[in-house]
């Protein structure tokens, strides 16, 4: 009975220092902002304003009930299909209402011990960060909006955190960054890199900073690199043809945002 007794005072342990009821409600929370951005990014390929009118099937173009709505719920419930013409609904609603619930999870058990305002400006930076991931990855674009609300962010949280000096560091990382990527727009004549990726780098610097930037750079580049080959082996993409590159550079500020000192440090210490 030792054992077993031993385990469950560490379940007890983790559930009173995890806070599980948050976890769940944080969950809830970013699966809903989901379902948001999934309309948000939907309607702005369609040249509609994501506040006007409800929600309605694309293919039957019944308006939908308030049941048909719940974030990931209603995806089980119906089983990824309309309840009136039986037509599939995009696996990505799902994919993204349950993402962004795990990871704003993920957000609130890492920075657990953060104080309100620091933890809500984490929040607000990794949504802006899944809207740029999203609009990229359907429509090659990153809007203005976004990069000048992360730019925003990035510099309250380094004042939150009394790290004035890491902005002008940050500012000299991001503007050597976008130089790199400019002569890189200039030199594959926009194929290779966008105005929307030159602008997003300088976010990257101000956040990031010093080295960090760098690994998020090579996570961005290799995780591109690979995607890039394996599409173009199924037939998905030819070679020289465009792949957005602002879902892997999102990619990369979020692995060198949580785990990129601990990278630095196992490089550092293999060399």
């Amino acid at each position: 009975m030792a054992p077993v007794s031993c385990v469950l005072l560490k379940l007890e342990q983790f559930y009173q220092v995890l806070d599980v009821p948050k976890v769940i409600l944080f969950f809830i929370l970013g699966a809903s902002v989901g379902s948001f951005l999934n309309v948000v990014v939907g309607r702005y390929g369609k040249k509609r304003k994501w506040w006007q009118g409800r929600s309605f099937c694309e293919s039957c173009q019944r308006q939908l009930d308030w049941w048909e709505n719940i974030p990931i719920v209603s995806y089980l419930i119906l089983r990824g299909r309309c309840f009136s013409c039986r037509s599939p609904i995009p696996l990505e609603y799902f994919l993204v209402e349950s993402g962004t619930g795990l990871i704003y999870s993920f957000i609130y058990y890492q920075f657990i011990n953060a104080n309100l305002l620091l933890t809500t400006c984490y929040i607000l930076l990794t949504t802006i960060l899944i809207a740029v991931f999203l609009f990229d990855l359907h429509y090659q674009i990153i809007p203005d909006w976004a990069v000048l609300g992360l730019v925003f962010l990035s510099i309250l949280i380094n004042f939150i955190n009394h790290q004035s000096l890491t902005i002008i560091h940050g500012l000299l990382s991001g503007l050597a960054s976008s130089l790199f990527f400019l002569f890189l727009h200039f030199v594959t004549r926009g194929q290779g890199m966008g105005l929307g990726d030159v602008k997003y780098v300088l976010f990257m610097g101000l956040f990031l900073g010093w080295p960090k930037i760098l690994v998020g750079h090579y996570v961005a580049f290799l995780t591109g690199a690979l995607v890039g080959v394996i599409l173009i082996l199924v037939g998905k993409k030819e070679f020289g043809q465009h792949i957005a590159f602002g879902p892997f550079l999102v990619f990369g500020t979020f692995t060198a945002w949580v785990w990129g000192e601990k990278i630095i440090s196992l490089l550092t210490s293999l060399i």
